[in-house]
């Protein structure tokens, strides 16, 4: 699969927020750019990445299916 086209963006932070953020992120060891496109992608409603979200999903999906005309009359 083709990776995306990715966008570079310039934010203006107080400084003292970017210093606690910066700080949190080391402890985490995580970056900013991780950090911005979680809280991004859940602002737009994106579900994360997680594998096991999938599993759960997929999960999901084949007991709709399995059940799909109990799950009907359930609508009605």
């Amino acid at each position: 699969m083709p990776s995306a086209a990715v966008k570079t963006v310039t934010i203006r932070l107080p400084e003292d927020l970017h210093h606690r953020v910066k700080v949190k992120l080391v402890k985490e060891q995580r970056s900013f750019q991780d950090l911005l496109e979680e809280q991004l992608r859940a602002y737009v409603g994106e579900a994360p990445a997680d594998p096991n979200f999938q599993r759960q999903i997929e999960i999901a999906r084949r007991g709709m299916s399995k059940y799909r005309e109990a799950l009907s009359e359930l609508a009605k």
